[in-house]
């Protein structure tokens, strides 16, 4: 049942009205001006103020705005005299939601109260059902995200394991494409990447040489120099990778990569012999990781470099075989001496 308080400091006007809510089965409260008002509404839950706008210490006005900031779905009806009625027009915009002229018809009363009392039940229960949706909308956001986590980890998963099982082909290129995946995705923070686009340069750059299962072992593994004919046969690499992982719509973003990273900044790369920025930016800075990593590790047909050599051998392809601006970076700031040791232990 709910909770009036009756504010009025006409003792006869007061006792009137609190003996017929009495009568209507409601809880009654008063006071006799709106600063005990407030101390009651302090002190109690109230569901509604009736008050008299004319009062000593704080008048109905006063308590009407002091009320609401209190309680913003508390339900006020005030009482007003004659000329009074401009006054209690300005107090409905204030947040009062009726006035009453005295004296008081007590059944126009009744109405007026159980409109205002209707309208904040309506008002908690929206408030209630906005809160509860919030909360669901939250709970829905925070499982969806789970998945989506979920999802692309497992994803990470499938693209390492399947960058892990290119390499067993090759020994000497074990952990290769860890730690050209990592060297890039230091430098595409350095300048700027999203989320996102960091998501899909890690899928790219561990996925770069899966072209590489369709090249022929003798040829992968030959300790000497290559033939121009054994040369062409491994330069298909990356069209084979590309036809590979074009039928997965999850990894679109990273088809650039795979096609494209063994591009030169001066149009003598391959497979397409881009040129400049024609080169997706994801893809010119795997070229500048994959290049460090390869003179810098063991192969077949050479040793690995000193990193000061392999840096040298870079700086000398500053511009044609790199792009500037970005090996740049690469070196200036250090890039190449963090470890990529892995954080994950293949199995």
């Amino acid at each position: 049942m709910e909770t009036l308080l009756v504010v009025d400091d006409d003792p006869n006007v007061r006792n009137l009205i609190i003996k017929w809510i009495n009568k209507k089965g409601f809880t009654c409260l008063s006071a006799v001006n709106g600063q005990e008002a407030l101390n009651i509404l302090l002190q109690h839950q109230v569901d509604l103020v009736l008050s008299d706008i004319r009062m000593p210490i704080m008048d109905g006005i006063q308590l009407l705005k002091s009320a609401l900031q209190l309680y913003p779905d508390l339900a006020v009806v005030l009482l007003t005299g004659y000329g009074e009625i401009e006054v209690a027009v300005d107090a409905m915009k204030s947040g009062a939601y009726d006035f009453l002229s005295k004296p008081i018809d007590l059944n126009i009363l009744g109405i007026s109260l159980d409109r205002a009392l209707e309208r904040r039940r309506m008002r908690l229960e929206i408030k209630h059902y906005q809160k509860n949706l919030e909360r669901l909308v939250a709970e829905r956001t925070r499982e969806l995200q789970q998945v989506l986590d979920r999802l692309k980890e497992t994803n990470l998963e499938t693209v390492r394991a399947l960058s892990e099982g290119i390499e067993a082909k090759d020994p000497y290129t074990r952990g290769h494409c860890h730690r050209v995946s990592f060297w890039a995705l230091e430098l595409a923070q350095e300048v700027g990447f999203s989320e996102e686009q960091l998501e899909y340069l890690e899928y790219g750059s561990l996925l770069h040489d899966t072209g590489k299962i369709g090249v022929q072992d003798q040829v992968l593994n030959k300790p000497g120099p290559l033939t121009a004919e054994e040369y062409e046969h491994l330069k298909e690499h990356p069209k084979i990778g590309y036809r590979m992982i074009k039928s997965v719509r999850a990894l679109a973003p990273a088809l650039p990569i795979i096609r494209h990273h063994h591009e030169r900044f001066d149009g003598k790369g391959y497979p397409d012999g881009l040129k400049g920025l024609e080169i997706p930016l994801d893809a010119r800075i795997v070229v500048i990781t994959d290049a460090f990593d390869a003179m810098t590790s063991t192969r077949p047909y050479r040793g690995a470099l000193s990193v000061e050599k392999a840096l040298e051998e870079m700086v000398r392809g500053r511009g044609t075989q790199f792009d500037p601006d970005l090996l740049d970076i690469f070196i200036d700031r250090g890039i190449f001496a963090h470890d990529p040791t892995p954080t994950h232990t293949p199995e």
